[in-house]
């Protein structure tokens, strides 16, 4: 004789929808499927209930009465029930799988700026925004050679990308409050985080979602769940794309200093026919005529800049770091160079006067700075003309 186990388990909700009842089993699979959803959840819960209880030769069913009828949702598990006869006691405490993820603890609540590697300047900072902790945990762990911020849904993910101004981000995109869609929209059209490279990971794997994804401006979309070696080499070529762009810049400027540092051996003609994103290349613009407009203030600095441009000192320091390499004290001085260069070859001025209207009291500090930008000193400069 079979002895059968039934559970049953029923909720006081609204009911699911009749047309949606076969598909709640499946991996992925949510009912609220809209972006903006309030709960939390993966689609993945039920799925992996099923199969637990096939594999212990059980099944699983689910009724539910029209949606609005109050009377909620049943589920109904049955078992067969085995006697076991040779049952020996386990004596010894089990180990825990090796490779198992710790999750994320009650910070997570929080925003969670300072996750991992905060100690090394010279890490990359990407912002991962996402609902779900385990999910936080888990891309943590695949992106371990990195600073990593996090934040809970898209408008902390947005506040934290206009404070942070992060290299990359990677998002997803149904979260409550704004969507990863709406976040992406609003990052593009913020002249701060305009640049920054967005991957989004979400199990809205349908052609429409990818095609909005791209739409909205994201240089990537990845399925969940998501391949780890895929991600990483994603993340590593969107970050190595950041660094080509530097050299185009570099190259397309005149920074010698800077092209050679970058370049190395590497022809720097190379980079010439590289297309600057509009954006990028707006700001940069709009930055230098600022400079240029300040030219001969010797006062001038990063902190008036940021004010004149509506910038904090951090957000334009990253920004114009991730476009040119070049921090904005450094391209003030060379925006300096560059003119005093230009003056030296098309006026007969002094050196000091030149000195002095490109904002360099001190002749000899800019006759030191000119040598090291250009290898010659303003004298030799001239009279090689």
């Amino acid at each position: 004789m079979i002895i059968i186990i039934c559970i049953k388990v029923k909720d006081t909700g609204k009911g699911i929808p009749e047309s949606q009842q076969h598909h709640i089993f499946d991996r992925f699979y949510q009912i609220d499927s809209t972006h903006t959803r309030h709960a939390e959840g993966t689609g993945i819960g039920l799925a992996l209930t099923k199969e637990l209880v096939q594999l212990m030769n059980g099944r699983i069913s689910v009724k539910s009465p029209p949606t609005g009828s109050k009377i909620g949702t049943e589920f109904t598990v049955t078992l067969p029930l085995e006697m076991i006869t040779d049952y020996v006691e386990e004596t010894t405490t089990p180990k825990p799988p090796v490779n198992m993820i710790t999750p994320v603890d009650d910070t997570y609540q929080k925003t969670s700026v300072d996750y991992q590697n905060q100690t090394n300047p010279d890490k990359e900072l990407i912002l991962l925004v996402e609902d779900n902790a385990d999910v936080v945990a888990y891309t943590a762990s695949c992106l371990h050679d990195y600073r990593l911020a996090v934040g809970k849904d898209g408008q902390e993910g947005l506040d934290i990308a206009r404070e942070l101004i992060p290299d990359l981000i990677i998002t997803d995109v149904m979260m409550p409050f704004m969507d990863g869609f709406e976040m992406t929209r609003n990052l593009r059209l913020d002249e701060r985080t305009s640049h920054i490279p967005i991957i989004m990971l979400t199990a809205k794997a349908d052609i429409d979602s990818k095609l909005e994804g791209i739409e909205y401006g994201a240089e990537v979309y990845l399925e969940k769940p998501f391949n780890v070696d895929e991600l990483t080499l994603r993340v590593r070529k969107l970050l190595d794309q950041r660094i080509i762009l530097q050299k185009a810049y570099a190259t397309r400027i005149g920074l010698p200093s800077v092209s050679e540092k970058m370049l190395g051996e590497e022809q720097g003609t190379l980079y010439h026919d590289i297309v600057i994103p509009q954006l990028e290349n707006k700001f940069v613009k709009k930055v230098a005529s600022e400079i240029e407009t300040h030219l001969s203030d010797e006062n001038f600095g990063v902190e008036q800049l940021a004010k004149n441009l509506f910038m904090s000192y951090s957000q334009v320091q990253r920004k114009l770091n991730a476009l040119i390499g070049l921090s904005p004290n450094l391209f003030i001085r060379h925006l300096r160079l560059q003119k005093a260069k230009e003056l030296l070859s098309t006026t007969d001025e002094t050196i000091q006067n030149i000195s002095m209207s490109c904002g360099f009291t001190d002749p000899s500090y800019f006759g030191k700075v000119f040598k090291q930008e250009f290898g010659v000193t303003p004298h030799e400069w001239r009279n090689s003309l």
